[in-house]
């Protein structure tokens, strides 16, 4: 008995009603055969069982039928990544009940992806907060004070001083300096200033700027089309992303040059990424670059990422973001 439960609980609704009508079929035949003993000793018998056997397969068959709707709603349900449940039900099958489980499904599947790009952007925005925070307590204390005392070395008669006192002075300053410039960086990183005060275009400038050039590397950033403001959280996933981009191809790709072209369209935003160096594994070996995240960002905002060689060598990263709710399409 224990058996036939856990067999019970294993099997699939179809199976479940097949085996119930198997049962009552071979009851049916059975019975029919214990009670004429002349229909159990002619051929008459034997065409019972085969019309028994039709029957059986004939009600498998329709059971299937019916029931495959429930099947393509199990296994769609079954693919739903958690992380992006994107997926939706097909509302074409014939029975009315199987059509409002779908529909009721995908309101729930929506409801899902809405209410998590809803949390993960509450989460960005605190973290983008806090990163704001601390990017101006260090403005404030660390260099502030490392700029003070630059101008206090620089303010130093350096002439008037025994020559190994006024080397060492050189050698802290310098020291200060690049402290200084180091710490600049960090806060950038951090929450690139240019990015609340002038916006996208300026802050992406400011990043090549500041990355690119000093390490004798060639950086061009053209924009096209009408630039506009962008909404706070969407404005800092795609400058996230962008620095990613660029941050990857200094370090990796061993690259001379750096192009970045946005392109304001009416409903979209696109952002090209293109680098001449030898470029970095495309496969998953390159889970190490920050791609993961760099998709993620994007999936929030209903975008789209891709990241592959470039057509002259190198690698390039293109990034689409929807400037107004999606209403579905491929940005170009």
């Amino acid at each position: 008995m224990r058996l036939l439960l856990q067999l019970h609980r294993r099997l699939n609704l179809v199976w479940k009603i097949f085996f119930a009508n198997l049962a009552m079929i071979l009851v049916l035949v059975g019975g029919l055969l214990l009670l004429d003993d002349r229909l159990s000793q002619s051929s008459t018998g034997l065409t019972v069982l085969l019309l028994a056997s039709v029957v059986v397969m004939l009600d498998y068959a329709l059971l299937r039928m019916a029931a495959s709707p429930l099947i393509i709603l199990s296994a769609v349900v079954a693919d739903v990544n958690p992380k992006f449940p994107t997926a939706r039900l097909p509302l074409n099958a014939a029975d009315p009940d199987v059509r409002a489980t779908a529909q009721l499904l995908n309101r729930l599947l929506l409801s899902l992806a809405q209410e998590r790009r809803q949390s993960a952007r509450r989460l960005v925005a605190a973290q983008e907060e806090e990163r704001r925070a601390l990017a101006q307590r260090i403005h404030d204390s660390a260099v502030q004070s490392l700029a003070l005392q630059q101008i206090v070395l620089d303010r130093t008669k350096q002439e008037t001083l025994p020559p190994s006192v006024g080397a060492t002075l050189a050698e802290v300053r310098r020291l200060g300096q690049e402290s200084l410039n180091d710490l600049r960086l960090v806060i950038q990183d951090m929450r690139p200033p240019t990015l609340d005060q002038l916006g996208l275009v300026a802050a992406i400038s400011s990043l090549l700027e500041s990355r690119a050039r000093p390490l004798g590397i060639k950086a061009r950033l053209h924009v096209s089309g009408r630039p506009r403001p962008l909404a706070a959280e969407l404005e800092t996933s795609v400058y996230r992303t962008v620095n990613e981009a660029v941050v990857n191809a200094i370090r990796h790709s061993g690259c001379r040059m750096i192009r970045i072209r946005l392109r304001f369209g009416r409903t979209w935003l696109c952002i090209f990424c293109t680098d001449d160096g030898h470029g970095f594994p495309h496969d998953g070996a390159a889970t190490g670059y920050g791609i993961p995240g760099m998709q993620e960002r994007t999936a929030l905002f209903d975008g789209q990422f891709d990241i592959g060689p470039a057509a002259s060598g190198g690698t390039r990263v293109r990034l689409a973001v929807p400037l107004s709710e999606p209403t579905g399409g491929v940005a170009r």
